[in-house]
């Protein structure tokens, strides 16, 4: 008789912990499915242009960054895309205005959305001044940033980003010493 007893609890005990086990195993997968997907950092070089100061000539390096995710939500794909920024590095740009040659800068910076087909689905005409990311800066040389951080939601059929900057350097008459247009289309994940 106990060996009746005993292999009955042995296999309710199994059947428990399989119970368990499962009830386990749909918890997780649960879990994940709820959790938000994590947002991937990109970054790009978006290009280089030159400025010609009557004294001197500097190059000006672009940078884009931006997270995105996808997500879906009442049976759509969605892109989630935020912190998207663009900076410009003038290569020893310190001397330029500390010569006083050049007195103010300002940068244009502009970032569309496409989709396959090429066609600019989403704007952004001049992201607003200041740093999503941080990063180590040369002393030698001159930055700006501008950077929108908030999310953007966009329908999945668009799958680039389009970055456009120029760098702008005045001198002290208000004159312009302009640097070229740079412009690079990327995928978005």
């Amino acid at each position: 008789m106990s060996l009746g007893v005993r292999g009955a609890g042995s296999v309710g005990l199994r059947r428990r912990r399989r119970s368990l086990a499962v009830l386990v195993g749909a918890l997780v997968i649960s879990l994940s499915a709820a959790a938000p997907a994590l947002a991937a950092a990109r970054q790009v070089s978006i290009g280089t242009t030159t400025i010609r100061p009557p004294i001197g000539e500097y190059k000006v390096a672009f940078q884009g960054n931006w997270d995105v995710y996808q997500t879906r939500d009442a049976g759509q794909t969605w892109w989630i895309v935020s912190k998207i920024q663009i900076k410009g590095q003038m290569v020893n740009g310190t001397m330029c205005f500390n010569a006083g040659t050049c007195v103010s800068k300002w940068m244009e910076a502009k970032v569309q959305f496409l989709n396959a087909a090429g066609t600019v689905v989403y704007t952004i005409s001049q992201l607003p001044a200041g740093s999503c990311w941080a990063d180590m800066q040369v002393p030698a040389d001159q930055y700006l940033y501008h950077c929108r951080s908030s999310s953007l939601q966009l329908n999945s059929s668009v799958n680039r980003i389009r970055f456009t900057a120029r760098w702008n350097v005045y001198d002290g008459w208000g004159l312009l010493y302009r640097s070229g247009q740079v412009i690079k289309t990327v995928p978005i994940s």
